[in-house]
């Protein structure tokens, strides 16, 4: 017959197992909130990257919508410049 104290010494061991095994499983689920938690924060600044680019993209647009106008406004000015020299000599 299998004494009480081997029992006892297999109950234990199977107890330290469990524990190990619950202990092993918390830190895997630990490790995958954290890698969420990781991926959450790099969507969140990928976001606050395109929010921010999509702005700038906005100011580059405008900047070259007053280039080009600007660029008008220097053409019809050398135009009139030509035609003005040209008209004069003759």
């Amino acid at each position: 017959m299998v004494s009480h104290s081997v029992l006892q010494q297999d109950n234990q061991s199977l107890y330290y197992f469990m524990a190990t095994q619950i202990t092993e499983f918390m830190l895997t689920l630990i490790d995958r909130d954290l890698q969420i938690l990781d991926l959450e924060g790099s969507v969140e600044q990928k976001r606050k990257e395109k929010d921010t680019s999509e702005a700038e993209n906005v100011q580059l647009k405008q900047t070259v919508a007053r280039l080009e106008s600007k660029n008008e406004e220097m053409v019809e000015q050398i135009n009139e410049f030509f035609v003005h020299v040209i008209t004069q000599q003759y």
